[in-house]
């Protein structure tokens, strides 16, 4: 029989998962720590607002075990994302480290159009809090990233927000 880490003390049994997963392959128990990561992100997602913070984490942890060992850029965008969408619903500020992320990975993983989907989000969001100098850098990082995409009318309509926006502060 295999020793697995289960023991036995009077009737109960306790389990000591470091015997189990020094076991499994390194790149398995990374997928498993990923796995279980990812359910207590939606877990604490679900329970609401006070957990909020605590799901952001949960995801980032997630993303950073994806991009950093696992070397899946791909999936790690995606769980930035879902952290800075679940920190997006306290504050616009709390998400924008989130969105940063998510936008780095996806150029990393060549997903030029995502990313400058989540920079038009920031831009947005900028846009609404009347931060018009952030925002206007955003817009212009956002066009830059949409010709990577080979999106050229959102590029333009990017543009014509920032220079909107120029004119609105007075610096056009």
């Amino acid at each position: 029989a295999i020793n697995i880490g289960a023991r036995t003390t009077s009737r109960r049994a306790r389990f000591d998962q470091s015997k189990l997963l020094s076991m499994i392959p390194w790149e398995q128990n990374t997928k498993q720590e990923i796995k279980y990561t990812i359910l207590a992100a939606e877990s604490f997602r679900i329970s609401g607002e006070q957990y909020w913070f605590d799901s952001a984490e949960a995801y980032e942890h997630a993303a950073a075990l994806y991009a950093d060992v696992l070397n899946d850029p791909k999936s790690a965008a995606g769980y930035y994302e879902e952290a800075g969408k679940v920190m997006e619903k306290v504050d616009t500020d709390f998400a924008t480290k989130y969105f940063r992320h998510a936008i780095t990975r996806h150029c990393d993983a060549s997903q030029y159009e995502n990313g400058a989907m989540l920079q038009e989000r920031l831009a947005n969001n900028l846009d609404k809090k009347k931060n018009y100098a952030a925002a206007i850098q955003e817009y212009h990082r956002a066009t830059k990233l949409l010709y990577a995409a080979n999106m050229k009318d959102r590029a333009i309509q990017a543009l014509g927000r920032a220079a909107y926006l120029l004119a609105a502060v007075g610096k056009f």
